[in-house]
């Protein structure tokens, strides 16, 4: 891939595959990928980030509650 100019669904799948293997993330991963409006465009790439984001805080919520 060196020297070549990655498409969108190219980014979605790094994005993706390098999130934790953990239960809760594989099961967030299936989900989101069906969820995407569409895999090979900038909107898809913002929605991504948008529940990325939305989950990551989520599971600090949680975290935080726990451990009180």
């Amino acid at each position: 891939m060196c020297g070549q100019t990655l498409s969108y669904a190219h980014l979605i799948l790094h994005i993706l595959e390098g999130l934790p293997e953990t239960p809760e993330w594989t099961t967030w991963v299936m989900v989101t990928k069906v969820a995407l409006p569409d895999q090979n465009s900038l909107a898809g790439i913002k929605k991504l980030k948008e529940l990325l984001v939305a989950y990551e805080a989520e599971l600090h919520r949680k975290k935080s509650l726990l451990s009180n």
